[in-house]
């Protein structure tokens, strides 16, 4: 077989999916095969690290590593993507979004690299110390209030839809809800 040949039996398969383009918000299990397949290292049979980058993705989903939505987070995906031994080349594709945790001992910041970098200054005085765990308590406690509220919303919705639900099994087994004139 000659390398077009392979060429264009690796792009009967990868040819069919859906295409993912660097920067896109969203990516689906096709989507992140293809680009992993397209992107693999030279003597790589496209097509086999297509379907194996399907199965390790699909494998991954059913033990929770990444999220199960049809459309996943894309730099979620990839920063799941470039810790794998076997996927480390993608760590080399310019313009990929992954997110990449760094923590230096002795340095007073800590960062993550990538779309959403975050730098955290640690106060270096106790007071300022304090009054910083003071401060993130009480946002704690707001943001625990305002979850309760929302599971007690929750709750109440569906205990009216459990209800309607029953008044509407009632009304079956009557023959109906009756007619009003």
């Amino acid at each position: 077989m000659a390398v077009d040949d392979k060429k264009s039996a690796a792009e009967g398969v990868l040819g069919k999916r859906e295409v993912y383009q660097i920067g896109d918000p969203t990516i689906t299990i096709a989507a992140a095969a293809k680009f992993i397949a397209r992107h693999a290292p030279l003597g790589i049979d496209r097509d086999k690290a297509y379907h194996s980058a399907s199965s390790v993705i699909k494998y991954a989903r059913s033990i929770g590593s990444i999220p199960k939505t049809r459309g996943m987070d894309s730099m979620e995906f990839f920063t799941w993507a470039v810790g794998r031994d076997c996927w480390s080349y993608l760590k080399d594709i310019e313009g990929l979004s992954y997110s990449v945790n760094v923590m230096a001992a002795g340095v007073e910041a800590a960062s993550q690299i990538g779309d959403g970098t975050v730098a955290v200054p640690i106060p270096y005085r106790y007071n300022d110390l304090s009054e910083a765990v003071v401060n993130l308590t009480r946002e704690n406690e707001q943001i625990r209030r305002q979850a309760a509220k929302d599971q007690q919303e929750l709750s109440n919705y569906r205990d009216a839809a459990a209800q309607r639900s029953a008044a509407a099994a009632d009304n079956g087994r009557q023959g109906g809800r009756g007619k009003s004139k």
